[in-house]
């Protein structure tokens, strides 16, 4: 059942919105690369095929100016593993 979390919505923008997470890549209508971002700054990117997951928990709205930045390079990183 937690495969249900991963597909895209119907009439969500983008790629979609799973129950839970973005779904930044997707493979046989299911997402693969998945991101979810909190207010706070919370950050979770994960890519099921690549077994790689990263979570930044935060509770202080400070760290949102900071987000983009741990963004870019947790990307970086995970375009990496795929190749």
């Amino acid at each position: 059942m937690l495969r249900e979390l991963y597909v895209p919505q119907p009439h969500t923008p983008g790629n979609g919105y799973g129950l839970g997470f973005n779904t930044l890549k997707k493979e046989n209508g299911r997402g693969y690369r998945l991101q979810h971002i909190g207010g706070s700054g919370t950050f979770v990117l994960m890519d099921l095929k690549a077994d790689v997951l990263f979570v930044m928990l935060t509770q202080v709205p400070q760290m949102v100016k900071y987000r983009r930045q741990v963004v870019r390079k947790v990307s970086e990183i995970f375009l990496r593993v795929n190749q």
